[in-house]
């Protein structure tokens, strides 16, 4: 049987995780206006999204939703090379891997749980 663990990591590696949330709410938060959404919806889920991943509840769900959405926004643009904006993409991407570390909602709803993978 295996056992998959997923740890909610405290000390200097939850510190990092939660200046990680926090820089991606920041840019989550920007994306709207560089891209010049074209609808106000969309600027209020992307705040509603910065909002739940600098609290650190659904952190990988609305991380990796971030991480396509904000893919997918910034590939067409033409006024700001694509390049300067994808790491923030992959930070998300690795966010949504990682998960939100002990300073987050998440952490204190789900706590530290073991898994049991049939196999």
């Amino acid at each position: 049987m295996k056992h998959i663990f997923f740890a909610f990591p405290g000390g200097f590696a939850g510190a990092a995780l939660l200046l990680l949330r926090a820089s991606l709410a920041l840019f989550v938060v920007t994306v709207p206006a560089v891209v010049a959404a074209p609808s106000s919806w969309i600027a209020i889920l992307f705040c509603l999204a910065a909002i739940l991943i600098s609290a650190g509840y659904l952190t990988r769900i609305v991380a990796g939703l971030c991480a396509v959405a904000c893919a997918i926004m910034i590939w067409p643009m033409t006024a700001a090379p694509p390049l300067s904006l994808f790491p923030h993409v992959l930070d998300a991407a690795a966010l949504a891997l990682i998960g939100p570390g002990a300073f987050s909602i998440d952490a204190r709803l789900f706590g530290r749980r073991t898994m049991h993978l049939p196999g």
